[in-house]
């Protein structure tokens, strides 16, 4: 390359730059490097003004120079190395002698290596930088073979500066560049094949696939058509998604090539990926047919499990097959030959209902706007359900109503307060609790799709426990009032409701329940962690109050274990029998144990 430079220089400094010089100078060029062999090809063809201080700069200024190729390391170099020459030969007319025949200046020795059966080593060793391709470089010199000529220059030019914002602090983009290809790849790979059981996503190598997934020439059209999309803009709704699907993290400038996203993740960014493909750069035009599209996607990926290869796999076919309707994404869900065999039934039921309304503007916007809710997140299903009138007619009034109470009372900060006041008011109202294995749930605010199933959402899509959530909606309160306008210590309700601080001892939001009068307050979902007996921790808080007392809970790790109050170093033990409803009052001073049926005579005691 720096006797390619030296011959291009002293013949245009030395007014040599004929054509002979020219076709003789085009011989030279890169294989697999294709920024670096444009680069030399527009080097010899355009006119450069060597009477400048420095020459890369002049060079960089020029119209036919790609801003991308400031990025490429080999560029960058022979920009370099042209300085360099400049600095040195700028005065001196060598050309003639520089190709002299009769006593050359340079000469080579030639040795045929064919019959000597090297190995590849050879060739990593001679390479001017001493290190073997990395793992995008080996990708991109094969893939590069699928690719019309005009497209294999993306490579180097446009389709960097997609990834090159995403640079870390070496410079480098392999791994963002290389994650794309892996995912896309992959994605075009399950449009087709099933995966083998058992196989883990992230263990599938690319060159495992490529050839598979590219020998078909319409995907090679479509990633082309993706990526060129992707590079004249990405638009705000779109921007999220492509970072995640890449592996870029802000703030992250670690070289490290990692797919590892979700199933969720990569079924998003394939959705997007579909419109980009079929309808070209989001414009004004096509906007919100986009939206459309996305929305109802979205909604049903949302809140779809998609745990498992297989479940990828079918997630990835229903989107292709749902594709063919995008462009009248709702009209396409109400004709009886739609099918989404593979999401959430119950989504896929809300999502029609959904698009029939919607087709009336005055739904339109009350429905975008409750699905954009932080825990709802598409799913509003119970909110309709509270909507319909008497004769299951859809009140879009009724549905105002309701959508913005429960956004009220579903207000993140609420949620996750240590007053508990909605778990609290809408214990008041009934019992709300819902299973989740052997325990029962208040309800934790989580937003991960399996919690959200396990606790929430089992009250919004059960019809009793949905119409003890209305009755709170129905009552206007504040929830602070109906929390206190709750009077009936005999219920084993009460003490959950009176005191938060019960159910910040139960850190999972669990409790262990047999009966009204066997209940286990849950540090962790098992026995063996931390728990507490609640009447006994119930008493232990109002206790508390009384001046003068030394008095401390002691809960346990087993269940064998007794858990109870002990006052004054366990000079008094204070425990609840649930079999017989009984409390039990040990003073270890003289060995007495007195019983009491109710609790207010141990605090009077």
């Amino acid at each position: 390359t720096t006797l390619f430079l030296l011959h291009w220089y002293l013949a245009v400094k030395d007014d040599k730059f004929d054509m002979l010089v020219i076709e003789k100078l085009q011989k030279f060029t890169y294989e697999t490097r294709v920024s670096s062999r444009e680069f030399c090809k527009a080097l010899v063809v355009n006119t450069i003004d060597l009477t400048k201080e420095k020459i890369s700069k002049e060079i960089e200024d020029k119209n036919w120079f790609f801003k991308s190729w400031k990025k490429d390391p080999t560029i960058k170099s022979m920009l370099n190395m042209l300085d360099a020459i400049h600095d040195r030969f700028n005065k001196d007319k060598l050309f003639d002698k520089l190709i002299c025949v009769d006593n050359p200046p340079i000469t080579f020795d030639f040795l045929l290596l064919d019959d000597f059966n090297l190995t590849d080593e050879l060739y990593i060793k001679m390479n001017a930088r001493g290190k073997p391709l990395t793992e995008f470089e080996n990708f991109k010199a094969n893939f590069a073979r699928y690719l019309p000529v005009d497209d294999k220059v993306k490579l180097d030019n446009s389709w960097t500066d997609l990834f090159w914002k995403y640079k870390d602090s070496n410079n480098i983009i392999d791994d963002k560049f290389l994650n794309f290809f892996t995912n896309m790849t992959l994605s075009f790979y399950v449009e087709k094949h099933e995966l083998e059981k058992g196989i883990k996503v992230d263990s599938i190598n690319i060159f495992d696939i490529y050839e598979d997934v590219y020998s078909e020439n319409e995907n090679v059209v479509k990633i082309i058509q993706l990526l060129d999309r992707l590079s004249c803009e990405i638009h705000d709704d779109i921007k999220t998604h492509f970072e995640i699907f890449i592996g870029f993290k802000e703030g992250d400038t670690k070289n490290k090539t990692d797919s590892k996203i979700s199933y969720w993740d990569r079924a998003r960014f394939y959705a997007i990926a579909l419109f980009l493909i079929k309808n070209g750069k989001l414009t004004e035009k096509n906007q919100e047919q986009f939206s459309k599209w996305k929305r109802v996607t979205f909604n049903l990926i949302n809140n779809t499990l998609i745990q498992r290869p297989e479940d990828f796999v079918k997630a990835i076919e229903s989107l292709k097959t749902l594709s063919e309707g995008m462009n009248n994404i709702h009209e396409n869900l109400l004709k009886d030959n739609c099918r989404i065999d593979f999401y959430l039934q119950s989504q896929v039921e809300e999502e029609k209902i959904k698009a029939k309304l919607i087709s009336d503007d005055s739904w339109n916007e009350v429905i975008l706007d409750c699905e954009k809710h932080w825990y709802f997140d598409g799913q509003i299903g119970f909110i309709l359900e509270l909507s319909q009138d008497d004769k299951g007619q859809y009140s879009v009034e009724k549905f105002q109503n309701y959508a913005q109470k429960c956004q009220n009372i579903f207000d993140k900060e609420l949620m996750d307060n240590d007053e508990y006041l909605l778990q609290r008011a809408l214990l008041a109202k009934g019992d709300y609790l819902v299973e989740i294995g052997r325990n029962y749930t208040f309800c934790s605010s989580e937003t991960a799709l399996r919690t959200k199933n396990d606790n929430w959402r089992k009250v919004f899509n059960d019809t009793e426990k949905r119409g003890i959530l209305k009755d709170l909606l129905d009552d206007g309160k504040d929830l602070q009032i109906i929390i206190n306008e709750f009077n009936d210590p005999s219920d084993w309700r009460y003490g959950f409701i009176k005191y938060p601080e019960i159910l910040k001892y139960c850190q999972q939001y669990q409790i262990r329940m047999t009966s009204e009068y066997a209940i286990l307050l849950l540090t962790k979902e098992q026995l063996n962690g931390r728990h507490a007996e609640y009447y006994t921790y119930y008493l232990y808080l109002e206790l508390k109050k009384l001046p003068n007392i030394q008095i401390k809970y002691k809960d346990q790790s087993s269940i064998e274990l007794a858990k109870y109050i002990s006052i004054d170093n366990d000079n008094v033990k204070i425990t609840y029998d649930n079999f017989d409803d009984i409390w039990q009052y040990e003073k270890e001073s003289n060995g007495d144990y007195e019983y009491f049926e109710d609790k207010n005579e141990i605090i009077k005691n």
